[in-house]
Parts: C-alpha cells; structure tokens; sequence
C-alpha cells in the first residue's frame, strides 16, 4: 500500500510539472528568448531571464546594456541574463499570478499574470492597474 501511494504521489508530482511553464520560450516577435525556472530565492515561484537576443549587439559592436533602467547602477547589466520575469505564483491550473515583468525598451516593470494557452504556448500580460497588455510566447523545442 506504502509503495502504491508513493507511486501516485510521485504521478501527481510529474503532472504539476507538466503544467507549469518551465523550459525556454521566444517572445511575440522573435525578438528574444527567455527561459523560465523556479525563482532562486523561492522555489515555490517561477522567474525568468532573458538567454538569448535576435541583435544582442548594440551599433559599437558590443553587448546591449539595460540602458533605460531607471536605476543608473543597473543600466550598466546586459540585456542577455536580465531578469525580467520574478516573483510568479502558482494560481490555478496552468495560472501563475502576483509577479512582475520587466520590459527593458521601456526600463519599466508591470503587475504581471501568465497561463498557458495553447500548447506551446504561454500568455505572459503585464498590468497596470487594470490596463493589461499581453504577449504569446512560444515555447522553444
């Protein structure tokens, strides 16, 4: 019996993880790719980062910088390995809310809710207040 309910929690386990939006994704645009995991500071969260930039180089030929980030000791970090996704709670089935979300062409974070569309597919919104604007990413294989 022990082994039996071991085996079912282990199943449940599994069919959590499934549902959860870990792996690497491309942005609406192709634009970027951003890779989400559990949060380093809280396991129990999903963060993500930015792994990968269509033009990850600026016109000198170097790294693009978080140049419009309102705080100046940060517009000094690359773009590639930005955090922009932090702080995403479980919410419901294939629902994650209560983060936040970074766009570094604005240098702005946003009230942030992702679930998973279609599969392969997450829609990641950023909010203020209750103006929402959201994004599909595609789940890179």
């Amino acid at each position: 019996m022990r082994i039996l309910i071991l085996a079912l929690a282990l199943l449940a386990g599994s069919a959590r993880a499934a549902d959860a939006p870990i792996g690497d994704w491309t942005t609406e645009g192709g634009l970027s790719r951003v890779r989400i995991g559990p949060c380093a500071a809280n396991a129990a969260t999903l963060c993500g980062q930015i792994i990968w930039l269509a033009e990850p180089l600026n016109a000198e030929g170097k790294p693009k910088l978080d140049r419009n980030n309102p705080d100046p000791v940060r517009q000094t970090q690359p773009i590639v390995g930005l955090a922009i996704v932090t702080g995403m709670k479980p919410d419901g089935v294939g629902k994650w809310s209560g983060g936040e979300i970074y766009d570094p062409q604005a240098g702005k974070s946003y009230n942030s809710n992702m679930k998973l569309g279609t599969p392969g597919e997450l829609l990641v919104e950023g909010c203020v207040f209750f103006l929402c604007r959201g994004q599909s990413w595609r789940e890179l294989r």
